[in-house]
């Protein structure tokens, strides 16, 4: 710590190691303890026999070391089969640098797996939504026209919704597709930072809650930039500045596409539902006896009425499927997102024109970017694929 005298021993490393007791050249240690592990093979003196040699030992939290291991594992097993192709995102040469193709290939792998995933958890909350959707209507049918065998169709609804659930939790999909780009995202920004060649660590500017929630990429990150540190600089305002504005401008406009298509799928629910209820409450006024005796009499009006309930009730339906599947996408916050890292980018090209490739300006531009992939990865935990009717 401050004032005491440097120390390198086993006992100091492993304090490190476990608590992160350092002090860094600037700002403060911040190290995510919970997550930390040491393995201790005791390996003893002649004289000291009270443990025999070989005696495992693990110190911290062996929960989380195991955790961090098995999410690993499970990574390199799924990447170990993934093609990225040959086309860099780096314009300059970059074959000598090994440990920088290296992070490459992984930012690439790690986006393409998300990618796979993302599709499949998408999938699902469609399949959901449709489940849930025709369960409703079903039930409907089942409830106002009499229908008795809908009561097998509202079965076999559930059996399939429960079923989709099931594939979802078992294929891991939402977890893999949010962690993986975490990880794609973090190698990308420690990729350019490498590029510049600025001394700035990704790792270092994790907030506390990205630390927490996904040890397994901290650590791997760790591991990825171990090494030594490059000599050559290469410009990063076009291949990553500009180059993530561009990107943010396109997902920003498809973003708000999908906005537009639920909007007016809400819309159209709400002035259906209207007009719908309009028709019923003249059908009752005139024919339905609702106060008056009725102004005509017909011998179907219970057929009507029925039929009324359930188009409404397929309205219905309508406006939920539009909330379980598009009020999963977070589509106004992504938008939101977009928007604002846009701004950012255009303001962070115009700050390198002006003052160069500082490590200041490197600096406030990983940061943001990570912070903005860990805003993204807290709100999108919220939408697990679940059932809702």
């Amino acid at each position: 710590g401050p004032g005491t005298a440097a120390s390198c021993g086993t006992a100091e490393a492993v304090d490190f190691a476990l608590y992160g007791s350092y002090q860094p050249e600037k700002g403060a240690a911040l190290s995510a303890e919970g997550s930390n592990a040491v393995i201790q093979i005791f390996t003893p003196r002649a004289e000291r026999t009270e443990e025999a040699a070989g005696t495992v030992h693990i110190l911290g939290n062996s929960e989380a070391l195991w955790e961090i291991l098995r999410e690993t594992d499970e990574f390199n097993q799924q990447a170990a089969g993934v093609e990225t192709g040959t086309k860099s995102r780096l314009p300059g040469e970059t074959s000598n640098d090994k440990l920088l193709g290296r992070m490459e290939k992984l930012s690439l792998t790690a986006g393409k797996l998300s990618s796979v995933y993302a599709k499949k958890y998408r999938l699902i909350l469609a399949l959901l939504a449709v489940a849930s959707a025709l369960l409703t209507f079903a039930f409907l049918m089942y409830d106002e026209v009499q229908a008795i065998w809908m009561i097998l169709a509202c079965g076999v609804l559930l059996i399939a919704a429960w079923s989709f659930q099931r594939y979802a939790a078992r294929s891991d999909c939402h977890r893999r597709y949010i962690e993986y780009r975490a990880l794609a995202e973090s190698l990308r920004v420690q990729t350019y930072l490498r590029y510049a060649g600025s001394r700035v660590e990704a790792t270092d500017l994790l907030s506390w809650t990205q630390r927490e929630e996904t040890a397994w990429i901290t650590a791997a990150l760790y591991a990825l930039t171990s090494g030594e540190m490059t000599k050559e600089k290469q410009d990063i305002r076009i291949c990553w500045v500009e180059e993530q504005r561009s990107y943010h401008r396109g997902a920003g406009k498809r973003s708000q596409k999908r906005i537009a298509v639920s909007e007016s799928i809400v819309h159209i629910a709400f002035a259906l539902s209207v007009l719908l209820y309009c028709t019923a409450l003249v059908f009752e006024l005139l024919f339905g006896g609702l106060i008056f005796t009725p102004l005509i009499r017909i011998s179907d009006v219970e057929a009507i009425r029925t039929l009324l309930k359930i188009v409404l009730g397929t309205i219905s339906a309508l406006t939920l499927f539009t909330a379980n599947f598009y009020g999963r996408l977070s589509l106004p916050r992504t938008f939101s997102d977009h928007e604002k890292m846009e701004r950012f980018y255009g303001k962070m090209s115009d700050l390198l024109l002006q003052y160069g490739q500082t490590e200041e300006l490197l600096t406030v531009l990983a940061r943001e970017e990570l912070t903005e992939n860990g805003n993204w990865v807290s709100y999108q935990r919220d939408n697990k694929p679940d059932i809702s009717i």
